[in-house]
Formats: C-alpha cells, sequence, structure tokens
C-alpha cells in the first residue's frame, strides 16, 4: 500500500487524532517547563517542539478537507465555487425555469395545465359520486323486481285479452314504434350525456316513471275485472299504457348501457392520467 493510499484510510485518521492531542500535551509541558525555568527546561522545550515538528510532517500527508459544492443546491453559488463565468452564470436556469423550459419545448399551455388541473378536480367529484353507484344498484334491483312482477301481469292480461285480433295488430304496430324510437332515443342519448351524476339521475328518473306505470297497470287490471262492459275501452287504456310502459322500459335499458359507457370511458381516462403523470415524473426526474 503507497503512503497516498495510506492517508486516505480510516486508520491514518484516526491515527492522527490522537497525534494531535498527545503531540499537543507534550509541547504544552515543555513550554511549561521553560517559562517557569523547571529543571530539564531546555531539554523538554527540544522534545516539544521536536513533537511539533513530527505533527506537522505528518499532518502534511492528509488529504484537504473537502468543501462541498453549494452550487448544486444554490445554482447562484456556481460563479464562487466553480470559476463559472458571469455570461454562462445567467444561463444556467434554477429547477423552476426549468420545469418552464421544458413545458415551453413540449408545446404544454398555460391553459393545458389548467384543464389538467379542473380536470382532476372533476374526477375528485366523480370519485365522491361513485359512492351513488350502490344505491342505483339497490334500485335497479327492486327494479328487476317489478319487472318480474309485470310480467307476470302482462301474461295474464294477455291470456285475458287473447281474442282481441284488432287490439294485438295495433299492439304489434307500436310496438314498431317503439322499436323505431328507441333507436332515435339511443342516438340520441349518446350526445346528451356528460357526467356520471347526470346519468344516474336520468336513471332513477326513469326507475320511477317506469314504477307509476307499473301501477297504472295494475289499476287497469283492477278495472277489467270489475265488467266486461268496459272490456274496449280498458284495452284501448292498455295499449297505450303498454306503448308507454316498453318505451320507459327501452329508456331505462339504454340508460344502463350508458352508464356502464361512461364507467369504461372514466377508466380509460384515469388510465390515461395515470400515464401522463407517469411521464411528467419522469421528464422532471430526467431534468433535475
Amino acid at each position: 500500500m503507497s503512503l497516498l493510499s495510506l492517508t486516505k484510510t480510516r486508520f491514518y485518521r484516526n491515527f492522527m487524532a490522537k497525534v494531535y492531542g498527545f503531540g499537543a500535551a507534550i509541547v504544552l509541558i515543555g513550554a511549561l517547563f521553560k517559562i517557569n525555568h523547571y529543571p530539564y527546561a531546555d531539554i523538554m522545550l527540544i522534545v516539544g517542539l521536536g513533537t511539533e515538528a513530527i505533527i506537522f510532517f505528518f499532518s502534511a500527508f492528509e488529504p484537504p478537507h473537502v468543501e462541498p459544492d453549494w452550487s448544486l443546491v444554490y445554482p447562484e453559488l456556481a460563479g464562487m465555487y466553480n470559476g463559472v463565468k458571469d455570461k454562462e452564470l445567467k444561463k444556467r436556469l434554477s429547477p423552476t425555469e426549468q420545469l418552464d423550459e421544458m413545458l415551453k419545448k413540449s408545446q404544454i399551455e398555460d391553459a393545458t395545465i389548467e384543464r389538467l388541473g379542473e380536470g382532476m378536480e372533476k374526477l375528485s367529484e366523480n370519485a365522491l359520486k361513485l359512492n351513488q353507484v350502490t344505491d342505483a344498484a339497490v334500485v335497479s334491483e327492486e327494479f328487476y323486481k317489478n319487472l318480474k312482477d309485470a310480467s307476470g301481469s302482462a301474461q295474464e292480461l294477455s291470456d285475458a285479452f287473447g281474442k282481441e285480433v284488432e287490439a294485438t295488430n295495433e299492439y304489434s304496430e307500436n310496438m314498431q314504434k317503439v322499436k323505431d324510437g328507441a333507436g332515435n332515443l339511443a342516438s340520441t342519448y349518446e350526445e346528451i350525456s356528460d357526467t356520471l351524476r347526470s346519468d344516474v339521475e336520468k336513471t332513477n328518473d326513469q326507475l320511477r316513471k317506469t314504477a307509476e306505470n307499473l301501477s297504472a297497470l295494475n289499476a287497469i287490471y283492477e278495472m277489467q275485472l270489475q265488467g266486461s262492459n268496459q272490456t274496449v275501452e280498458s284495452s284501448e287504456q292498455l295499449q297505450v299504457t303498454m306503448t308507454e310502459f316498453l318505451t320507459k322500459l327501452e329508456s331505462s335499458t339504454t340508460s344502463a348501457a350508458m352508464f356502464s359507457t361512461q364507467m369504461e370511458s372514466l377508466t380509460e381516462r384515469m388510465t390515461s392520467l395515470n400515464k401522463v403523470y407517469g411521464n411528467m415524473l419522469s421528464a422532471m426526474n430526467a431534468n433535475v
């Protein structure tokens, strides 16, 4: 091991710390003997000064103290530590200025950052509104139960009025109209829904209207049982009510489909947003 390598070891640093302590004690004792003119004062002074000379000799091999480069933390001090010229110092940018420069080169405008912040706020609001999904699921379960009951009632009504040929033809025509109207409603709903909350509210409205239609159907069925004289009039009312019921039912199905589409869109937006943040963090770490 060379002398230069030895001076960089922990052993040498510990050794020099002890040499400084013991050597300083010997030097002070030699000076004390000389000042007070004790016996053998000259010898003690020679020993003390010789020890001090040896200490200075060994200290010459110690590596110089490493001064931290504060310009890495404070770029304004770059001229003091690294001898950077004023022109070069002016060209150096602070971390915030480097971030602004990076966004400028990436053609990311302030409006984009603002929209990103607004998107995060909307995302937070939508996350809070997701608690309403559970309520919507409970309402949907009740809705399906009502549908089962309505199916049983509709079967009984179909058996009771199976002989009404004209009413059946009108019913078929109304069903075709409902199908055409449902197609138009599907395209209309795709352009209307903007947020998850509006979809849930519309779904709840459709469910309430469907419940009202079911109540109307039950009332009509009771009226049909009271007398056969009102069969024709009740049949016409039944056709109108069934048309409205099927229209609302199709609207509810469309709303449920739009709800699922909005959830998928929200998931895709969250994934895209995570990618954008990941890229921004990677770019910031690379520049730092």
